[in-house]
């Protein structure tokens, strides 16, 4: 199997030597779905950096030969991500170089390195379509991966990483389904990559994963098929019928269970359903109270909540995160850090926002819009703020923020 695994490999640094665009598609993927590999692909951490080393490599040797061009362009957003790393090195160097849980500024560095190399890799319309088509289809892989880790668990869903696995099959799936509608052929083989997608979503029982891809299905009926605002209502009524109508125990079995987990309020109590015992909410405010207490302007430093937050959980072993990224962003780097890192998102979500809503129907504008959204909502319930898929959308977003190309290209 190995052999098999370094073969395809090697095939595949071929492919990208000559097309980057397929080791942008590939390193999505491996970002995306790298705990589900891990199983099974020990060196997945060295696979990224082959791939990511052969699409740089790639990308010389298929633009930079081009006259009139620049070795490489950097945008605005890409300048802020380099401008978010130096604050953190300056605001507190200790941290940013010597956390125990990763170097930071060489993270935020690499961040920005990955946003200007897909920056200068996609260019054309045709690059950034195979890129989704490619994404979509390595899903069925990942999705084959779920079936497999839950046979031989037995669990009735993920519990690790389960809003990560769901956010990527959701844009599979928004990939998957532009594809589907300017197609001419093989549309049976697209709807059934979408229902695999959709089935994939499922079994991940992430909550916050349901929430996004209903808000994703309500767009797309009202972009595509002209959903009035009556209809939507219709719908959310509709859904919350049907979650009052469906017996508790299916409904249980797509929630996250906390029962396992002590009340850290009130010792010997077990109870997570009211939401001023939740979890979130609680680790939220012992990170508010933090901040207050430091200096709110650069924050407790970066990374540093897991580290002390466990004086504050007797019993709590290691450090835990604060499943919010931005509350962990504004805590951690303060209100200096918080304004730089939400500057470089805004000015994505500008671009996509300005070129998704021109389009009258659902096209490749709203659908990286689309995705984008999704992983902004997502990030309210994760704390991942150096994602790299969230980089890497906003990396994309240079493509059609060049709006005479992409108006070119709608003609």
């Amino acid at each position: 199997m190995i052999t098999v695994i370094y073969i395809v490999s090697f095939v595949f640094v071929i492919l990208i030597l000559r097309k980057p665009y397929i080791g942008i598609a590939t390193i999505l993927g491996l970002i995306s779905f790298q705990g589900l590999i891990g199983d099974w692909l020990e060196d997945s951490e060295l696979f990224f950096q082959v791939f990511g080393a052969a699409t740089i490599f790639g990308y010389f040797l298929n633009y930079v030969h081009r006259a009139n061009r620049s070795l490489f362009r950097v945008s605005p957003t890409a300048l802020l991500i380099l401008f978010f790393a130096i604050f953190l090195l300056i605001s507190n160097y200790g941290v940013a170089l010597n956390s125990t849980e990763r170097n930071w500024f060489s993270t935020y560095l690499q961040l920005f390195a990955l946003v200007v190399l897909i920056e200068n890799v996609i260019t054309s319309r045709n690059d950034i379509e195979n890129l989704m088509l490619w994404f979509s289809i390595g899903s069925v892989l990942y999705f084959a991966n779920i079936i497999f880790i839950l046979s031989e668990s037995g669990q009735e869903g993920l519990i690790e990483g389960a809003n990560l696995y769901t956010r990527a099959f959701i844009i599979a799936a928004l990939f998957t389904y532009y594809h589907l509608k300017k197609a001419s052929k093989n549309k049976y083989l697209l709807i059934i990559l979408l229902l695999i997608q959709c089935a994939g979503i499922v079994l991940s029982q992430s909550r916050t994963g349901i929430i996004l891809l209903f808000i994703a299905l309500i767009y797309i009926l009202y972009k595509d098929y002209n959903l009035s605002l009556r209809s939507v209502i219709v719908i959310l009524l509709g859904g919350l019928l049907i979650y009052y109508l469906v017996p508790e125990d299916v409904i249980n079995s797509i929630q996250t269970d906390f029962s396992d987990k002590p009340n850290l309020r009130n010792p010997g109590k077990v109870d997570y359903s009211s939401i001023d015992t939740n979890i979130r909410f609680y680790l939220w405010g012992i990170g508010y109270d933090l901040w207050v207490n430091s200096n709110i302007f650069l924050g407790i430093g970066i990374g540093q909540f897991k580290a002390v937050v466990v004086s504050y959980l007797p019993g709590l072993e290691t450090g835990i995160g604060l499943h919010n990224t931005y509350l962990s962003i504004l805590f951690e780097t303060g209100i200096f850090g918080f304004l730089i890192f939400m500057g470089f998102i805004v000015r994505a979500l500008r671009i996509y926002f300005i070129s998704g809503v021109s389009e009258k129907r659902v096209g490749i504008s709203t659908v990286w819009l689309m995705c984008f959204i999704v992983i902004l909502i997502g990030g309210m319930t994760k704390h991942e703020h150096y994602d790299k898929i969230l980089f890497s959308v906003i990396g994309m977003s240079y493509f059609f923020s060049r709006r005479s190309e992409v108006k070119h290209a709608e003609n």
